[in-house]
């Protein structure tokens, strides 16, 4: 019994100085991991991002818990699409009513080639969306989502 003791209590002091010490090094580290995030995300953003000149992080606007990160380019907003895309309006491959269809087939290759989004306008501000992928389901499990906000005005065709 003195031998179960003795070695539940090493092994608490053992715990405890683990969790101390792992404790310290967290706080001792915080800011440069949180500085590495950081880095993390402006590059992972100037991937996706077009070409830009603010910090897209410190100019992210946050909507119903939502982050939408802003790319400007001498003060102004920047507009890039990120795939060629046909749409047109036809009907829906769930409820036969017209709506807005969004096909990545005809221009892209792999992975785009099965995406294809339906979507539906609810008013001026929001549109209720489904995109549905070929090789994960198809319409058998389509993805929804949504799309919140005020509409900017058209750019036209980027020039590439």
């Amino acid at each position: 019994m003195k031998e179960v003791i003795r070695l539940t209590v090493v092994l608490t002091v053992v715990c405890v100085l683990a969790g101390l010490s792992l404790s310290y090094v967290s706080d001792a580290t915080e800011e440069a991991r949180a500085y590495q995030d950081r880095l993390e995300l402006l590059s992972s953003l100037n991937m996706v991002l077009p070409e830009h000149d603010n910090e897209p992080d410190s100019d992210a606007v946050i909507i119903d818990d939502v982050t939408y990160y802003i790319s400007k380019k001498d003060g102004k907003i920047k507009i890039n699409r990120a795939l060629k895309m046909k749409t047109y309006i036809g009907k829906s491959r769930y409820d036969g009513k017209d709506t807005f269809h969004v096909d990545y087939t005809p221009y892209n290759s792999i992975p785009t080639t099965f995406i294809r989004d339906e979507i539906r306008k609810i008013n001026n501000t929001l549109y209720i969306c489904t995109s549905v992928i070929g090789p994960i389901g198809g319409t058998l499990n389509p993805m929804p989502f949504i799309l919140y906000g005020e509409a900017l005005p058209w750019v036209g065709v980027d020039e590439k």
